[in-house]
């Protein structure tokens, strides 16, 4: 492995990474906020006309997973390779279809299942919002320009959350990707946190706690194997604009 044999996590290298991560993360999340922001914006209008059309169950029906689904594609076709890049710090570069292998698994088991709990959630406010003005005895139209007013009040901040949670998990798939593609079983991964006054306590608990590749860290009493990792049941409370990222090292040879 050349210059890469060595792998060490120094109080410098850890800062460098996470520094690195924080810039990246940062850049993306502005392209996928955006898109974030037209796709809700679209289903907005979507359920207002279904709701004009159909009532509530019209409504409903017009929020559909599936655009959510084409949204993770998009984030997470884009973002694992980038992840991968950052991982360049610790290991060589890998070919950019590793990542889109990746990404193309993760999708595989878990897009359908995020598009319907991000689908859900739009669901559930809508149905509230119905709700409270069918007592209000508003007509549909005026139901139907609430709606619409309801999606213009939330975007901006749904669309920030939906886009930096997904691109922060992409980016950690990424990094871990390239780790677990060196093949050394003596590679260890680092739980990184950014050191400020926002970083969640427990997520700041976890900070410099290291295990193996392809180990869970135990994070608040929840298993994640990676900093935005939702597939070992983590709650909202380790995933929601989490910043935390990984930093690796290799045990020295007996």
């Amino acid at each position: 492995m050349g210059a890469y044999a060595t792998v060490e996590l120094t109080e410098v290298k850890a800062s460098h990474t996470w520094r690195a991560f924080d810039a990246l993360t940062m850049r993306l999340t502005l392209r996928f906020e955006l898109l974030a922001h037209r796709t809700l914006s679209i289903e907005g209008t979507a359920a207002a006309t279904g709701f004009l059309n159909h009532g509530l169950s019209g409504a409903i029906q017009a929020v559909t997973p599936d655009r959510w689904v084409k949204y993770l594609r998009t984030v997470w076709l884009s973002c694992v390779p980038e992840g991968g890049s950052l991982a360049e710090l610790y290991f060589p570069k890998l070919a950019d279809e590793v990542y889109v292998v990746a990404a193309g698994a993760w999708l595989r088991r878990n897009a359908d299942t995020v598009a319907a709990q991000i689908a859900g959630t739009s669901i559930a406010a809508i149905t509230a919002q119905v709700e409270a003005a069918n007592l209000d005895g508003l007509t549909a139209g005026a139901v139907a320009d609430r709606i619409l007013d309801y999606y213009r009040a939330v975007t901006p901040g749904r669309a920030d959350n939906i886009g930096y949670t997904e691109t922060h998990g992409a980016v950690n798939y990424g990094s871990i990707t390239a780790a677990q593609h060196q093949a050394d079983a003596r590679l260890r991964k680092t739980w990184l946190c950014t050191p400020d006054f926002r970083v969640r306590p427990w997520h700041a608990s976890a900070s410099g706690s290291t295990t193996g590749l392809n180990t869970a860290f135990s994070v608040n009493g929840e298993h994640l194997m990676y900093p935005g990792d939702r597939e070992l049941g983590a709650s909202a409370e380790n995933i929601i604009r989490c910043r935390c990222t990984l930093g690796y090292s290799r045990y020295a040879a007996a």
